[in-house]
């Protein structure tokens, strides 16, 4: 776990720097080359989630039930987004979803990711085509594990496990304006998952005293257009 969360933030630290060494190179011209106000967007994902929880073997137990936590193999994922761009200042608000497959006890099953993002964004220039960022903010998770719980007594009916729950998020990230509209953008962001609700067979919803952690890479491309 310690090796990978290095990895992680390793790959981060190593995009801030390209970020900042791009920006410096880039301002020669100073006139901008993107259009504020509402942008659309697209973009494709490569998610990977670790975390000592996400061994498919944890499990949370009620008085009826006991809801298994998955192990996640990498998978891909899509996506959209709505933006608001004022000078070297954003806000954006996505979603992802993706289809991963998961292990529960040796068990290989269908998982369902979905996350609802709200983030904070800051080009570093305005006055390139190429122009990195950082962002910073915060989604609402929610993941589904097929036939993850069953009932303690007869006749052990299987349902699924779905936790739900909040991530912090960070990352950075290039945008290249083809146009000052259109715009393809790449970058890496890392979520710290914190899962507090869970619930089983029934669908009923327990919070949870000790929360479901992990940390999830998300890996992506895409295109952005603006309205104006």
């Amino acid at each position: 776990m310690f090796k990978k969360f290095s990895r992680i933030l390793g790959v981060f630290m190593l995009l801030s720097v390209i970020c900042f060494s791009v920006s410096a190179r880039s301002s020669e011209d100073m006139r901008p080359v993107y259009t504020n106000g509402f942008y659309l967007g697209v973009q494709a994902n490569y998610l990977s989630v670790s975390g000592d929880d996400f061994d498919g073997l944890t499990y949370l137990s009620s008085y009826d039930e006991v809801m298994f936590i998955p192990k996640l193999d990498p998978g891909v994922g899509f996506g959209g987004l709505i933006g608001l761009r004022e000078g070297t200042l954003g806000m954006e608000l996505s979603f992802i979803t993706s289809s991963l497959t998961g292990t529960i006890l040796d068990e290989i099953g269908d998982v369902s990711l979905t996350m609802f993002n709200l983030y904070f964004k800051f080009w570093l220039n305005d006055t390139s085509s190429v122009q990195p960022y950082l962002l910073l903010g915060m989604d609402v998770s929610l993941l589904s594990a097929t036939d993850g719980s069953v009932l303690k007594y007869y006749p052990y009916t299987i349902g699924d496990t779905d936790l739900t729950g909040l991530n912090l998020d960070l990352g950075a990230g290039i945008s290249f304006y083809v146009t000052p509209k259109i715009a393809l953008n790449a970058g890496a962001n890392i979520h710290l998952m914190l899962y507090t609700n869970v619930s089983g067979v029934f669908g009923d919803s327990y919070e949870l005293d000790e929360y479901v952690t992990g940390s999830l890479i998300n890996i992506y491309g895409g295109l952005t257009f603006a309205l104006e």
